[in-house]
């Protein structure tokens, strides 16, 4: 994880001296905090393992991805673009969770995504937050 953030902050870190704003020092901080918390997602769901399988939940994948979040990606896109193979794919997996956040969170506020993450976006709307899984991702991007 902290080699990927440190390769974010070479690419960007020439954008930044020259423009000297302050925005786009904040936007460069909230990059790497998005990809922190992603990197803790992986971590907390499957260990980063690409072929984890949960049967109980039906939900396999890096994100431990379940039918019903393909079907709203499917629904969100108005078309048939992944299948359940893909949760088997690591970049399918980020594609579909950009597609989500930027949809149900397009501020890229980090504490709901990872409610909506664990708990999707009715039971989100619904005020139930599971703050144990909250905690528990805070505390993995926080290593």
């Amino acid at each position: 994880m902290k080699v990927i953030l440190l390769v974010i902050a070479i690419l960007v870190l020439p954008i930044t001296l020259s423009s000297n704003n302050s925005y786009s020092n904040y936007a460069i901080i909230k990059a790497c905090r998005w990809e922190q918390m992603y990197q803790a997602l992986c971590i907390i769901e499957s260990n980063n393992d690409t072929k984890a399988i949960n049967h109980s939940r039906n939900a396999v994948g890096i994100l431990q991805i379940r039918p019903i979040y393909i079907k709203e990606i499917n629904r969100i896109q108005k078309k048939v673009k992944y299948t359940l193979k893909d949760r088997f794919i690591p970049k399918k997996c980020r594609e579909m969770f950009d597609i989500f956040q930027n949809y149900y969170n397009f501020e890229h506020n980090i504490n709901k995504a990872i409610v909506l993450h664990i708990s999707g976006h009715r039971n989100f709307l619904n005020n139930n937050i599971p703050y144990w899984y909250l905690n528990k991702v805070k505390a993995e991007m926080n290593k």
